[in-house]
């Protein structure tokens, strides 16, 4: 296989691999993120307006000027994903561009290759989220960390800092991957690396650019981390996040070699152990998703040792446990097993993955059936409201939307409106707190559509 055709083959696998993961529909985080943060109208509205973890700042605004440039003729929740898609090739194209001359061009490739057809790869390349972007940032930011390591100029000083800064006002948790970032530095530092000021420069600065960047809004960021948001369980986290380390990258794991010069670098697999553990609130495990590119140049270091032929199968087996993983029933059994189930996972197949995740369809149902100008349409929160009012709103539904928010239930429900319940959730306690009775009208996915009498 010639090296000149290996950025090809790896950009077109990620394509190739991608379009099932980018047909779906908003769900909570997604819609949220656009309708509450992206449709403000300034860059300075949304950064000052961080009330909760969902707004990635830098890449709020970057949707922001995103949809602006929404062309009619796109749906515009796809359009919104292809900015997460740009985020996932950049990030793959960077690792490889950039870091070629430092690992072999095709153990490299093959990392890469196996980081491209992965579930959590292919699932936040294609979120309406900031975790793709901020995997091109941790990127960037190495390569001008490993450059300044290298020659000490201040030109790649700055260019580290700079992303260092993006990567912490996309979210702030991308602090520990920058941590990561030094670690792999360490090889080129001087063995007592704390008397190096190369070290102490590439330590400090993310943090400065921290506290540069949340600074100005202290109070709503202390106010965010008083909302405790978060899984229900570390040791969940950590089997989630291992197992999809594991998942991602299981073809070229009997194949790794160690070397003993590495062994910093090695210790960033322990970074996420470390914040899952003491993190006031257990994190989400699609927080460590940035720690994704780090893995994949320590696997492609890890192949330096395996002769072209061998790799050429890690390849096949490669390609070949990348499509099996696209299955439903293998994502669906690591779903259940390691992730948290439906509900809660979020590397392999969350029910917002799955076909019965339909708001789109449920408020064109409703649209297409009401004849004579239904009042308002009331959601649960089970319902998955905001992915709701999202179609609701772009698809020029006028009925008022309503549920119960931050600022208090909803306290009558006009005659005639439509409810909107998960189908576990039973219509009982709302027919009696309204006053109504609750006719059952359709059922789609994972939604019950009823009308208020």
């Amino acid at each position: 296989m010639k090296k000149y055709h290996l950025d090809a083959l790896l950009l077109g696998a990620f394509l190739a691999f991608l379009s099932s993961y980018l047909w779906r529909d908003l769900w909570f985080d997604e819609a949220l993120t656009i309708l509450n943060f992206a449709l403000l109208d300034s860059p300075a509205r949304i950064y000052t307006n961080y009330v909760i973890p969902n707004n990635h700042i830098v890449y709020t605004v970057l949707l922001h000027w995103w949809l602006k440039l929404a062309p009619g003729f796109l749906p515009l929740d796809f359009w919104c994903r292809l900015l997460s898609v740009l985020a996932g090739g950049g990030t793959l194209a960077a690792l490889y561009y950039l870091f070629r001359k430092r690992i072999a061009p095709l153990p490299l490739f093959l990392a890469l290759f196996a980081l491209a057809v992965s579930s959590p790869f292919l699932i936040y390349s294609t979120a309406v989220r900031g975790y793709a972007l901020s995997m091109l940032w941790v990127t960037l930011a190495l390569h001008y960390a490993l450059n300044y390591a290298a020659d000490s100029r201040g030109k790649d000083a700055v260019l580290y800092a700079l992303f260092s800064l993006l990567c912490v006002g996309t979210i702030p948790a991308n602090l520990p991957a920058l941590a990561g970032v030094v670690l792999y530095t360490m090889p080129l530092l001087k063995k007592k690396f704390w008397l190096d000021r190369r070290f102490l420069l590439l330590a400090l600065l993310p943090n400065i650019m921290f506290i540069l960047f949340y600074l100005p809004i202290a109070k709503q960021f202390f106010n965010v981390l008083k909302l405790g948001e978060g899984w229900h369980s570390r040791g969940l986290v950590l089997l989630a996040f291992l197992a999809a380390l594991a998942a991602v990258f299981l073809p070229l794991l009997p194949f790794q070699k160690f070397k003993r010069e590495n062994i910093y670098r090695y210790l960033i697999v322990l970074l996420p152990v470390v914040f899952a553990l003491t993190s006031p609130t257990p994190p989400f495990p699609r927080v460590f998703l940035p720690f994704f590119p780090l893995f994949a140049l320590l696997a492609a270091e890890g192949l330096a040792a395996c002769n072209e032929r061998k790799l050429h199968y890690i390849g096949l087996a490669v390609f070949l446990w990348g499509a099996l993983m696209q299955t439903t029933a293998l994502r669906e059994f690591l779903s259940e097993k390691v992730g948290g189930g439906a509900q809660d996972d979020d590397y392999f197949y969350g029910y917002y993955l799955r076909a019965s995740h339909a708001p789109a369809r449920v408020i064109d149902t409703i649209r297409r059936a009401e004849l004579h100008g239904a009042p308002a349409v009331y959601m649960s929160f089970g319902a998955d409201p905001w992915p709701l009012m999202f179609y609701s709103k772009f698809s020029g539904y006028p009925a008022q939307t309503l549920f119960d928010g931050p600022w208090g239930k909803v306290q009558q429900l006009p005659a005639g409106s439509y409810v909107i319940l998960r189908s576990d959730e039973s219509p009982q306690p709302l027919a009696e707190r309204f006053n109504r009775t609750l006719v059952p009208v359709v059922q789609i996915g994972r939604n019950h559509v009823y009308s208020a009498q």
